[in-house]
């Protein structure tokens, strides 16, 4: 999600500036204000997902208890004479 505000927040980056080139009775510093908010919210977005990337990644590996059950075991007497 962050990735996708980072890239829509460029483009609209992109077209702000041109509108503010085009049309200059913008108001001042509306143009850069919003730009670098949207920027700056798709940064902290990515970062949020690393964060918590990393900390399900720290719990399923510190947590000693199996992440899955087996119910039910088929086929167990082909087991092949390597093992």
């Amino acid at each position: 999600m962050g990735v996708l505000i980072s890239i829509i927040s460029f483009i609209l980056a992109t077209i702000f500036i041109i509108r503010k080139i085009i049309n200059p009775e913008i108001f001042i510093g509306w143009t850069s204000i919003i730009v670098v908010l949207l920027f700056f919210s798709g940064i902290q977005l990515i970062l949020i997902g690393l964060l918590g990337e990393y900390t399900g990644r720290i719990f399923l590996s510190q947590n000693k208890h199996p992440q899955f059950v087996i119910k039910e075991k088929i086929n167990i007497d082909r087991v092949s004479d390597n093992e």
